[in-house]
């Protein structure tokens, strides 16, 4: 990657919202994007327990493959509804703490 697409890249980032940054220095996400953040990894903790405990897929790279790929595209309400079944099968397990999107 170019060093010019990097910064091109922040300046975007930069324009949603998303970080605050300097040429140079630290970049830090802004609230809003700690909250992208927050939904992103908790849409692809479910995924991944739900995917690995009913699919039962043990390959670590296809699993991280397919989650990532998920993470992205799942509609809000879907991974709501998925997660709020799942808890219905598992009766409130250990996953509890992982499944919670309480941010």
């Amino acid at each position: 990657m170019k060093p010019s697409s990097v910064s091109d890249m922040l300046h975007k980032l930069e324009d949603l919202d998303l970080i605050n940054w300097k040429p140079r220095s630290a970049i830090r996400l802004t609230e809003k994007g700690k909250t992208i953040a927050r939904q992103l990894i908790y849409r692809y903790n479910l995924m991944k327990i739900v995917i690995l405990n009913i699919f039962e897929i043990e390959d670590d790279n296809l699993l991280d493959e397919i989650c990532c790929k998920i993470e992205h595209d799942i509609p809000v309400e879907l991974c709501d509804s998925v997660s709020v079944q799942y808890r219905t099968i598992l009766n409130k397990s250990n996953n509890e703490i992982i499944l919670d999107n309480s941010t």
